[in-house]
């Protein structure tokens, strides 16, 4: 019996048919029992040629000492492979626009994915997902799942004037205004009064009552007090009501403006597409957003790559999302912790199975998807992934008190500018009131003589 053993020791890739069996006549018995021999149980350090791309945290491109090494989970992965069957890796990456590969409906590819199919390459890997284009001209085998988010602006800053109200509720704020309300009309119903009523509610000395409630009101000094003992007693209240009020809203206004406090984002995939939001994307998710509601939407990246559109997300007028993996996503926020966030979306678009590609019907399918099966079970594939995306490392906030810069400030200059307007607005009127009070006396006076 003739086979070929395509992996020997000091000979690879043989394809010369080689005696692997006979038949004793006489004895009527095959020389060894083992009809079928395992031809890939062992490759005898034999390479395999992987193409690839640089794709973090899958496939990764550092430099140690000057050295180029490529590392990532992708490639831990095919070096414990490696381990077990006893073969090693030629990698060789692709670069370019198009790096990553492509292959459309007829079945013409491009990058990574096209040495694959066109046999200059073993396998194809760099967080591939599985597609029903790839699968139909290539053989595939399955390693892991990814899930599909959304990286989405934050939302719109609070405007200045939203920051001061921001401390206090919309009731907190509704019953204040009534308490001053009450406080306002209790002057002007006491004014309306007989003397002794007014002494006894207001004081006698008070020639401005409405003044002295806002100086109260604002914590001013009192240069006066009054002598009766219930108006001094309501005085008192509302002094120590103002005083609490006023360092609780400014306790609250402080520590409100030492965050990053903004409008609520987006929450559904509903309200993204209402807002018209674009969802940059990938070529191969063109596919498999087909019969998705953001299929509408797409952009698709052509000459740029899906980082840039995400670094774009950070400023909040930026009215688009991309669509990746949220490994990508974890990756990209873990390197970054100390400059940006990118935040992800709530709602995930869906989850979808990674595959390593080979050419079609190529006989390492199968050794692979029973040695990667062994792993998963193992739970070793998470661990590999794990080593770079650590869930467990947390930054941790510093609590050193924050210096409130003219942006936090800003609302506090607006009021000033705006009283100020107002102010020269009614200085403009008192000065024509009283020109055309001149002007009717002079008139009188005339007519008088």
């Amino acid at each position: 019996m003739r086979s070929f053993i395509p992996y020997q020791k000091n000979k690879c890739d043989d394809v010369n048919p080689k005696v692997i069996n006979k038949y004793d006549i006489n004895l009527c018995l095959w020389t060894s029992p083992d009809i079928f021999p395992n031809k890939l149980r062992n490759f005898y350090k034999c390479p395999i040629v992987i193409s690839t791309y640089i794709y973090p945290p899958t496939i990764i491109l550092d430099n140690i000492n000057g050295t180029e090494i490529i590392t990532g989970y992708d490639i831990e992965l095919l070096e414990t492979l490696g381990k077990m069957m006893n073969f090693t890796l030629k990698i060789e990456l692709v670069t370019g626009q198009t790096a990553w590969g492509f292959i459309t409906a007829n079945g013409s590819s491009g990058g990574v994915i096209k040495k694959v199919m066109d046999g200059e390459a073993d396998v194809a890997i760099g967080g591939y997902y599985l597609t029903l284009t790839r699968a139909k001209f290539m053989s595939f085998c399955i390693y892991g799942n990814t899930k599909i988010i959304f990286v989405v602006p934050p939302g719109i800053p609070l405007s200045a004037f939203e920051k001061l109200l921001k401390p206090f509720s919309f009731y907190s704020w509704l019953a204040l205004c009534i308490t001053l309300f009450i406080g306002l009309a209790v002057i002007y119903v006491t004014k309306l009064q007989k003397p002794h009523i007014q002494q006894l509610i207001i004081g006698s000395s008070k020639s401005s009552p409405y003044m002295n409630f806002c100086n109260i009101l604002l914590n001013g000094l009192q240069q006066f007090s009054p002598k009766s003992s219930f108006s001094r007693s309501l005085l008192g209240i509302f002094l120590l009501f103002c005083m609490l009020i006023k360092t609780m809203y400014q306790g609250a206004l402080f520590k409100f403006l030492q965050t990053d406090q903004r409008h609520p984002q987006v929450q559904t995939i509903d309200e993204l597409i209402e807002h018209k939001f674009d969802f940059y994307m990938y070529q191969s998710f063109e596919e498999l957003s087909k019969g998705l509601k953001i299929h509408h939407r797409r952009k698709l990246i052509v000459n740029k790559t899906i980082e840039y559109y995400q670094l774009k997300t950070l400023d909040p007028y930026f009215n688009g999302v991309t669509v990746g993996p949220l490994t990508e996503v974890w990756y990209l926020n873990q390197m970054n912790s100390k400059n940006f966030t990118l935040r992800v979306f709530p709602e995930i678009l869906f989850s979808i199975p990674i595959a390593m590609y080979f050419p079609k019907d190529h006989f390492l399918k199968k050794i692979f998807d029973l040695r990667v099966s062994e792993l998963e079970t193992a739970g070793l594939i998470d661990k590999m992934i794990l080593k770079y995306l650590k869930p467990s490392q947390k930054i941790i906030p510093t609590h050193s008190p924050k210096k409130l810069s003219i942006e936090n400030l800003i609302g506090g200059f607006y009021i000033l500018i705006i009283g100020c307007v107002l102010g020269f607005v009614a200085f403009l009127l008192e000065i024509i009131i009283q020109t055309k009070k001149f002007c009717l006396m002079s008139e009188d006076n005339q007519q008088t003589h």
